[in-house]
């Protein structure tokens, strides 16, 4: 017998001479658990986790719901390490062992678990840290599984429950708990329709607490590496082409013949939408003037008819008819927000897009010239109010926004 094991079996030996001295209180052991675990809101929402297998999603108690279990059962050796390694082949993968000793009944546990090294999408090999992040997980659940043999589900059960009871809150907190919730997921990355087409629900107000119970296991596992963002929360499929927002459709000629060549006038230009967003290759259209810098343009003045036309004119005994300028157009003043208005605001600030990102997009795909310059505020009320009438149109142009 060497040295090391000399003293690691003294101290195992001290340890289960002081737990058979000082026994441990199975209803002081339920209080204590309770307390802990449904000590705060966010505490309870880290106590449970959620994974998709096998087409369906498994719930459970978390890690950290572990963690709480073994400081106040007491009289415990619990911990995990690393018995395998493989960091070459077409699996990289590490095997971690989860160790949980009841020193007061002399019960021990042993589970090995293995995880597989993911490198990122941006590497072309495995470095450090997707070792490190393959490890932690996995020793995380190897010490979570251990202890679940040890202590048992007797009493994490009903703590397992009341967390969740606690982190979902009730039908009166629902509205404000959603709310932390989603933006809890956008810190990650998550956006609303994912969510929506995880839950597979049509819209928020629609989301249930079994559906926040879901969630908060969802951002737990994550949390713990046991999952990631793109598998739980794969990115919405959506057309590739730009939204349609054009009001003012240009009229279709409908006469078989051909139309007669019209007479050259001039006219103020005005803002019309066209259809046609600008292709990804296409060069933007250079923007107006800000309002405080606008200049009045003089229009073009008028072609002077050819002398031919003159003569004719003159023999005809007619007077020429002089060609006056039209006027200058008028700066659009903005309009009072209205309720389309701020419920388009709304959409923009809850999916994380610059309201002057969206007036680029307005003013850069042709949709409405002066929008940097007249501002959100005036844009015209039939373009946000087809916004607000078709979720899927203005779907596609939040995608253009951000990318």
């Amino acid at each position: 017998m060497n040295a090391i094991e000399s003293i690691s079996r003294a101290e195992v030996d001290m340890q289960i001479s002081t737990a058979k001295k000082y026994p441990r209180s199975l209803q002081k052991v339920r209080s204590n658990m309770m307390s802990f675990a449904t000590l705060d809101e966010e505490t309870a929402q880290s106590c449970f986790y959620a994974v998709p297998r096998g087409g369906k999603t498994i719930q459970g108690p978390s890690v950290r719901l572990a963690e709480i279990a073994v400081s106040c059962y007491g009289n415990l050796r619990a911990g995990s390490r690393i018995i395998e390694s493989c960091f070459d082949g077409p699996m990289p993968h590490v095997t971690v062992q989860g160790v949980c000793h009841d020193l007061e009944n002399n019960v021990a546990f042993t589970v090995e678990k293995r995880r597989r090294i993911v490198k990122k999408k941006s590497k072309d090999a495995i470095d450090e840290d997707d070792v490190n992040l393959a490890v932690n997980a996995c020793a995380a659940i190897a010490f979570r599984d251990a202890v679940y043999k040890v202590v048992p589900m007797a009493l994490i059960k009903p703590v397992y429950e009341q967390c969740i009871k606690v982190a979902i809150g009730s039908a009166d907190t629902l509205v404000a708990r959603r709310t932390r919730a989603l933006e809890g997921l956008a810190k990650m990355g998550v956006t609303g329709p994912q969510v929506l087409t995880r839950l597979g629900r049509a819209s928020i107000e629609d989301v249930t607490v079994d559906d926040l119970a879901v969630l908060y296991g969802l951002r737990n596992a994550i949390k713990d590496n046991q999952t990631t963002v793109d598998e739980e929360f794969p990115q919405v499929q959506s057309a590739t082409s730009k939204p349609n927002l054009n009001v003012n459709p240009a009229p279709q000629q409908t006469s078989a013949g051909p139309a007669p060549s019209p007479t050259p006038v001039t006219t103020a230009p005005v803002n019309p939408a066209v259809p046609t967003p600008p292709t990804p290759g296409e060069p933007k259209k250079p923007r107006a003037p800000r309002r405080e810098q606008a200049v009045q343009q003089t229009p073009p003045p008028a072609p002077e008819p050819a002398p031919n036309e003159q003569s004719q004119e003159a023999d005809a005994g007619l007077a020429p008819v002089e060609s006056k300028p039209a006027a200058a157009p008028e700066a659009q003043a903005p309009t009072g927000i209205s309720a389309a208005h701020q419920q388009v605001r709304d959409i923009l600030f809850e999916q994380g897009v610059k309201v002057s990102r969206f007036l680029d997009f307005m003013e850069g795909s042709a949709r409405f010239e002066n929008a940097t310059t007249i501002g959100f505020e005036g844009i015209p009320e039939e373009v946000v109010r087809r916004l607000v009438s078709d979720p899927a149109a203005f779907a596609k142009c939040l995608k253009y926004c951000k990318s």
